[in-house]
């Protein structure tokens, strides 16, 4: 850092008994010398009245290459340039156009799937294993037939199916922090509840020296 010329202005105090002359803040601005100013090594507000007395220590070499380096590279104000303004602005507009393409073609294709199911939910579906309905057939002649059996299983979607495993799963989910909340919640009630039966009764000393409850 460069060195700054920096003066201190002198104050005019009215004292009793005084002759009411300006006195100045330093020796330097008294006989009308500027010192050479460096913020790394004699600051101006070092020589403040209430800082004089104090202990003067200075940063090493290594934490003000440090700082240093920090003001260079974050600080420091930006340079405008109107091409790379434009160029950020045109990534910007690319970026939204992109995005925006990109949700309109996932509704797009989710709307085609679940047609799509719900179109051959006859061939694509899921078997219910509970609840089947049991068709008994005879079949051949009566004094020894071939009994056939068949399971009609209920058929589910799997739109809905899925529909169901998600909103399930959210469900259940909701469910474990609720009971989390409420454990909180209780805990923290018993914590500072006080019951007269858990508290100890206080005792007195007596002027004879007995413990009176």
């Amino acid at each position: 850092m460069h060195g700054l010329d920096m003066a201190r202005g002198s104050v005019v105090t009215n004292q009793p008994g005084g002759d009411g002359s300006s006195t100045s803040d330093s020796d330097s601005d008294s006989s009308g010398h500027r010192m050479q100013r460096d913020n790394l090594v004699n600051p101006h507000w070092i020589e403040d009245r209430d800082l004089k007395n104090g202990p003067i220590d200075f940063l090493p070499g290594v934490e003000v290459q440090f700082w240093k380096d920090l003001i260079e590279k974050y600080l420091q104000p930006l340079i405008k340039d109107a091409e790379k303004e434009k160029a950020q602005a045109r990534g910007l507009k690319e970026l939204r156009n992109e995005m925006v393409f990109s949700f309109f073609m996932l509704n797009a294709v989710f709307v085609i799937i679940v047609y799509m199911l719900q179109s051959n939910k006859d061939v694509i579906y899921v078997e219910w294993p509970w609840g089947a309905d049991v068709n008994v057939t005879y079949v051949g002649p009566e004094n020894n037939p071939v009994v056939e059996i068949f399971y009609d299983y209920l058929h589910l979607e799997p739109v809905g199916f899925s529909f169901i495993i998600f909103f399930s799963f959210i469900l259940i989910i909701q469910l474990i922090g609720m009971m989390f909340h409420r454990w909180g919640t209780i805990s923290q009630i018993v914590s500072t509840t006080k019951l007269p039966i858990c508290e100890r009764k206080a005792k007195e000393v007596t002027d004879e020296g007995d413990l009176r409850s």
